[in-house]
């Protein structure tokens, strides 16, 4: 699930994200996957929630801010939170509601893709926590 998309960055620049992703103060939280789509260009089959919890919403918006203020160029778009599940699918028709995936969000990580013949494979360079759950919720 992208919180942000950064492109290529320099490796003298990984310790500005590191320090930036340091502040980020949010509770953990679940996140409900319960839709299935897909978009036609480029033929994405993605799951996503049906409402974005708001911990979501503010985590995506203080990594925008923290890349802002580094001079990082952030997606000017809504955030709309995915998973993509396959590429280039064709012909795919709706088959009606889903099981729903619930999914605790302990934490956000620095993703690094690495080009690996035809695809792409994923390298966690840094893990930060999020705050546990206060008891009363």
């Amino acid at each position: 699930l992208t919180l942000a998309f950064l492109g290529s960055v320099p490796e003298g620049r990984l310790g500005e994200l590191y320090a930036m992703a340091e502040t980020i103060q949010l509770n953990s939280f679940r996140l409900n996957l319960d839709r299935l789509g897909h978009w036609r260009q480029g033929g994405i089959l993605w799951m996503a929630p049906s409402k974005t919890p708001q911990p979501l919403s503010d985590l995506a918006a203080g990594l925008a801010r923290g890349l802002a203020d580094l001079g990082f160029d952030p997606e000017q778009r809504r955030y709309k939170p995915h998973i993509t599940l396959a590429r280039r699918v064709r012909g795919f028709s709706a088959g009606g509601a889903i099981a729903p995936v619930h999914w605790w969000v302990s934490g956000f990580h620095l993703m690094e893709s690495v080009p690996v013949g035809t695809g792409v494979r994923y390298r966690r360079l840094k893990r930060w926590p999020l705050l546990r759950k206060p008891a009363d919720q």
